[in-house]
């Protein structure tokens, strides 16, 4: 930890405290883009998981087609409104997820990106991920519920149990990915110094 006024001051060598930690921590910066680039593929899987999936449900609408016309037979109906922009913004919301961590893992960082910019960006392709997921998850439910909402007493029971358990997995991602990345030295929050 250096006094704010020392930030610049260079020693013997001409080197200033934060170039000398550069060079005795370089395997940190190496590090720390390595688990990103981790982070990044695996992340990159599941939301090319999720884009599969919002596409193909897409394509194959629950209810069918109109045979003669060639529209959705349930096209009057809310709940499948619901059902097609929640499925449409699972789609949107992912590929923006894959273009980002593809921009990030194509890339070259340097000490400055790795510690600043790469966790904004992580940030920002975690959250798009998060929501393509669950807006999938509100596509199905609003599928489950247009396609068997007159069915049963144990339809509504188990719908409004699924409702509450996706609201309880947003709150807890929320919490997940604020807790990861809203910290000071991340999203550019000042910092309290001693000095």
């Amino acid at each position: 930890m250096v006094p704010p006024p020392c930030r610049e001051v260079k020693n013997a060598a001409g080197k200033t405290p934060k170039e000398i930690f550069n060079e005795n921590h370089e395997d940190l910066f190496y590090q720390s883009e390595k688990w990103i680039k981790e982070s990044i593929n695996q992340s990159m899987v599941v939301a090319t998981l999720v884009a599969a999936v919002s596409f193909s449900v897409a394509i194959s609408i629950p209810g069918g087609y109109d045979q003669n016309k060639g529209f959705p037979l349930l096209i009057r109906n809310n709940e499948f409104i619901d059902f097609i922009i929640s499925d449409a913004s699972s789609f949107f919301l992912s590929s923006i997820s894959i273009l980002i961590f593809l921009s990030i893992s194509i890339s070259h960082h340097t000490v400055k990106q790795v510690n600043f910019i790469l966790p904004k960006q992580l940030y920002l392709g975690h959250w798009t991920l998060l929501g393509s997921i669950l807006a999938l998850m509100g596509a199905f439910l609003r599928n489950l519920s247009t396609m068997y909402k007159e069915k049963s007493k144990l339809f509504e029971i188990s719908a409004s149990l699924a409702y509450a358990f996706y609201y309880l997995i947003v709150i807890g991602f929320t919490a997940v990915i604020g807790s990861t990345y809203l910290r000071n030295t991340h999203l550019g929050r000042k910092k309290h110094n001693l000095y």
